[in-house]
Order: C-alpha cells, then structure tokens, then sequence
C-alpha cells in the first residue's frame, strides 16, 4: 500500500486576529473529539444571535464531525495595526473633563475639598479597558449601530473564517500524521500476512505427515494389544 490514507483528526486549533473600526479582536476555534458535530459559539456580545446563527453554519459547512468551540473576544495582546498596547486602558477624556468641572461647582456648593483624581477614575464610562462589555455606548455598540450588517460581514471575513482555515489546516496536518502512521501499520501487517501465506503449505504439510505419524503410532500399538492375550495363552 504506497498511497497514504485521506484521514482528517477531530482535534486541533485555530486562531485569527483583526482590527475593525478601532477595536482589535482575535477569534479563537478548537476541536475535539465526537461522534457528531457539537458547536459551542462566545461572542463579545449577548445580542447577537443572528450572528451566532451565521457561524454555526459556516462551521457546519466547514465540517461534519467534532466538538468545536469558537470565541471572539476583544484583543488585549498588542495589535501592530489597532494602537491599543498590552494592558492599554482607554479614558474618556472629554467625560473626565466634563465630570471635574461638574465635581468642582458641586463641592463649591457644598463647601468640600476638590473632588480628587480618584473620585473621577470611579465615574462610570471615564475608564474602558478593552474587554467583553457589552454596555450601550461601548465601542463594539457603537459599530453595530454605525455599520450592522457590515460589521458582522467583517468579523465572519476577517476573524471567523481564516480561524476556521486554520483549524482545517491544522486537522488535516494531524490526519496526514494519522494516515501516514496507519499506512505504515497495514503495510507491516501485509508483510507479515505475506510471509505467513508462505509458511502456508510447509505447515500444512507438516501437520500432515505429523496425523500420518501418529496414525501409524496408534495401529502399532491396536495391534500389540490384539496379540498380547494370545501371547499369554500359549505360556500357560
């Protein structure tokens, strides 16, 4: 057997990254094993299950067998093309500003010290670190709005697909490491139903001269037995 056998693994990986509008995202798919094909899908966002839907059927197109579960996240690893740098956290500045000011007039009014840097970072909306939120307002919101359906088309041609290429690469990687390991098995296997094909007619014809053998062994002695009572007649 020279041909290798077309085997693709249930188990893999696969991953891809993308700046869209501003955010950077990075969409990770693995796979194991299973009798059928099981899909698990995480998207930065609750709502968006017509999204969801496309996905799944890209993987089933993309797939017959296998647990796969795919996620799209917010990238916090440095992205060349997004600005935003490992560990970046995002201010808005202009609510910051807004919100001193406001501090300020009220802790006049009050008669209370200046409010402190402290007290602006806690406003809501002042800190936004890159992250699955899915509040209103939020930048992955904003896209939705601005762009609907685009945005989607984006993220199924930029992040979902090339990690799912990915994936198929890496199974059909592991499948060729697979047929090439089981070729290998048959092939010996061959060898040794060949050898032993050989063996054939040597064994058999010893098995037969071996029933010959011990056929003859077993009339000797039929007929000891049938002489030796005569034998003890004629001595009495």
């Amino acid at each position: 057997m020279k041909d290798t056998l077309a085997v693709e693994s249930m188990t893999g990986f696969g991953e891809a990254r993308a700046t869209i509008g501003s955010i950077p995202f990075l969409c990770r798919v693995k796979s194991l094993n299973h009798r059928f094909l099981d899909v698990k899908v995480k998207l930065p966002r609750g709502d968006f299950f017509a999204f969801d839907q496309k996905i799944r059927k890209q993987i089933g197109t993309a797939f017959k067998r296998g647990s796969i579960e795919l996620s799209i996240q917010v990238d916090s690893i440095s992205n060349p093309t997004s600005g935003v740098k490992k560990g970046a956290t995002l201010f808005d500045l202009e609510l910051a500003k807004s919100a001193h000011s406001e501090l300020k007039k009220l802790a006049k009014t009050l008669k209370l010290a200046n409010p402190s840097f402290e007290t602006v970072l806690r406003i809501p909306g002042v800190v936004r670190s890159p992250s699955l939120n899915s509040e209103p307002g939020n930048e992955i919101a904003a896209l939705v709005e601005a762009f609907g359906d685009k945005f989607e088309a984006d993220l199924m041609q930029q992040l979902v697909v090339p990690a799912l290429q990915a994936l198929k690469k890496q199974r059909k990687q592991e499948g060729t490491a697979l047929g090439k390991h089981f070729t290998t098995l048959l092939t010996s296997m061959r060898e040794h139903l060949d050898k032993i094909k050989k063996l054939e007619p040597i064994e058999k014809e010893k098995a037969r001269q071996a029933i010959i053998t011990r056929a003859n062994e077993t009339l000797v002695l039929l007929k000891s037995l049938q002489e030796k009572p005569q034998n003890d007649t004629e001595t009495f």
